[in-house]
């Protein structure tokens, strides 16, 4: 299998939804980007992380990191792998190195437990080149794939761009939206 290894690059909130958080991560050369949508919770567990802000020593996620350290005194190594998309979200995994062991994940959470445990991320390559844009350090705007955003936040974005008369995004998050529609309607036609 052909992946690519990503690097933590940055967490922000998503323009007008304090509720909803980005995680980005580029490719080893840092010239491709790929974005992750989170809950604000998770966001902020990785921003804490990523500035220092508080002793975490006695948090959930680090006391369980300790905790499976202590006990897998067989070094067992582990990495985060983004294999495709399921249901508009990231099917990503906690694979083991040398063992058939895998177990699944949000991909928002892979990325906090990779902070955590110091753990590599990858991602398939083909889904690495359909997912990710060319990075633009240089700006503070990031696109995000349509296609790993849940429909209720495309509905409430579809929304606040009909407001702001953003009618090209509009039209797009339309389009998708409708797509999702025809393809639900065609699988419960198949279930019948």
């Amino acid at each position: 299998m052909n992946n690519v290894r990503l690097l933590f690059n940055s967490v922000s909130e998503i323009a007008g939804n304090e509720k909803i958080g980005l995680i980005t991560l580029t490719d080893e050369s840092h010239e491709r980007l790929i974005s992750i949508v989170c809950d604000w919770n998770t966001a902020e567990a990785i921003d804490i992380r990523m500035k220092h802000k508080m002793d975490k020593s006695n948090t959930l996620p680090e006391v369980m990191a300790a905790m499976l350290k202590a006990r897998c005194k067989d070094e067992r190594k582990y990495y985060v792998c983004i294999l495709g998309l399921e249901e508009e979200q990231y099917k990503t995994f906690i694979v083991g190195e040398d063992s058939a062991e895998m177990y699944k994940i949000k991909a928002s959470e892979a990325v906090l437990l990779s902070l955590v445990l110091d753990i590599p991320i990858y991602i398939e390559g083909t889904l690495m080149k359909k997912q990710s844009i060319k990075n633009r350090s240089c700006t503070d705007k990031v696109s995000i794939p349509i296609n790993v955003i849940n429909s209720s936040i495309l509905q409430e974005t579809l929304e606040r761009a009909i407001q702001a008369e953003d009618y090209e995004t509009a039209s797009k998050i339309h389009d998708e939206l409708e797509r999702r529609k025809r393809q639900e309607n065609k699988n419960s036609k198949i279930q019948d």
